[in-house]
């Protein structure tokens, strides 16, 4: 209930920044302890950035502190295998491997690491 309700909270939160939910129809929600939450941050709009540009599917992407003080992601798209069709996308870029691994590495994570859940509006 609280994912659902942090992805409801965004799109009335920032109008100007809402999404289609007859058209993204997927959300993968991830949450982690991170040891250095603004640069992990920053790094991950670096990340966003280069996906917007690169990725073959459009995905939307926010990460934030959470209520308990751990990091919290969210990730949108059309459906998970437009998700998964971007991840396989970058698995083998440079220069996104090296972004997500300072990210990660600002976290103590490993490649993939975050706890995630998804919800699909299907």
């Amino acid at each position: 209930m609280k994912p659902l309700l942090f992805v409801i909270t965004l799109v009335f939160a920032y109008p100007s920044y809402a999404i289609d939910f007859e058209k993204y129809k997927y959300v993968i929600i991830t949450e982690n302890e991170c040891e250095n939450i603004v640069s992990a941050i920053e790094k991950f709009e670096m990340l966003r950035e280069y996906e917007n540009l690169k990725a073959p599917n459009k995905q939307h992407n926010k990460c934030g502190i959470r209520y308990d003080g751990k990091l919290g992601c969210i990730s949108i798209t059309e459906s998970s295998e437009a998700l998964e069709e971007n991840i396989s996308f970058f698995e083998n870029d440079p220069k996104w491997n090296s972004i997500a691994t300072a990210m990660w590495n600002d976290c103590g994570v490993e490649y993939f690491g975050f706890e995630r859940e998804s919800i699909s509006f299907e």
